[in-house]
């Protein structure tokens, strides 16, 4: 039989190998696509770039009071509120002694505190 898909859950024992032994792909991530497409100037008479025009569109929305626009830009100039979380949890030593049946209820009582 094959290996227990839940093994790939976990992080590697001690010696073990690494699951991933090259490490993430080499070359652009989306993010530094995205940057480059939006740093664009389309060619359509207008000199600004496609991050200037959308930023005048939020200003824009920002001055005709759209909620979005004003929780987005205070978000980026501000930051975003603090939200005070509890966590409880146990320890990785607790967590893996315990048994599918045992970690399935765990997690179902720690979701049902989140909700």
């Amino acid at each position: 039989m094959g290996k227990d898909p839940k093994d790939n859950l976990r992080p590697p024992k001690k010696g073990e190998p690494s699951r991933n032994p090259k490490g993430r792909p080499k070359g652009k991530v989306p993010s530094e696509y995205l940057r480059e497409y939006l740093g664009r100037v389309p060619n359509d008479g207008d000199c600004r770039s496609l991050v200037e025009r959308g930023m005048e569109n939020l200003a824009l929305a920002f001055g005709r009071g759209e909620l979005p626009a004003i929780r987005e830009t205070l978000d980026r100039l501000e930051g975003k509120p603090r939200q005070a979380i509890t966590v409880t949890s146990l320890s990785p030593t607790e967590l893996e002694k315990m048994d599918d049946e045992q970690l399935a209820q765990y997690i179902a009582r720690i979701r049902s505190e989140l909700a």
